[in-house]
């Protein structure tokens, strides 16, 4: 919800990324997502809550490298937003490498927001 609150206070849209692993892309056809994967941005941003704040948000899963189809997106964004998943009761947070390319390369700030661990 954050990139939503952001997208709505800039006066821009939202646009939610899914980068397909190989793991995904080798159980699905070529080119045509995956279904878990147009669930996983739907669940995201939620349609209905984007519509109430008034905020068009772009879906898109695409083939190949999250780092990749991150710094591709961030080239036309005023802010990359990126979920960092932790574990309840544990104070860390686990950047993974795709978070640290988008740190180091990112034309764009980038805001890293905490999501649970999924149970």
């Amino acid at each position: 919800m954050f990139a939503l609150h952001e997208a709505q206070a800039r006066g821009g849209d939202l646009v939610a990324v899914h980068a397909l692993s190989r793991q995904e892309t080798r159980h699905d056809p070529p080119g045509l997502g995956s279904p878990a994967a147009d669930a996983l941005l739907s669940a995201a941003v939620p349609a209905g809550t984007a519509l109430e704040s008034g905020v068009v948000v772009h879906r898109h899963v695409v083939d190949g490298p999250a780092h990749h189809a991150l710094l591709q997106a961030a080239q036309h964004a005023d802010l990359l937003v990126l979920g960092v998943r932790h574990r309840y009761g544990m104070a860390h947070r686990e950047l993974r490498p795709t978070h640290h390319a988008a740190l180091r390369q990112s034309p764009c700030p980038v805001a890293l927001v905490g999501v649970p661990w999924p149970t």
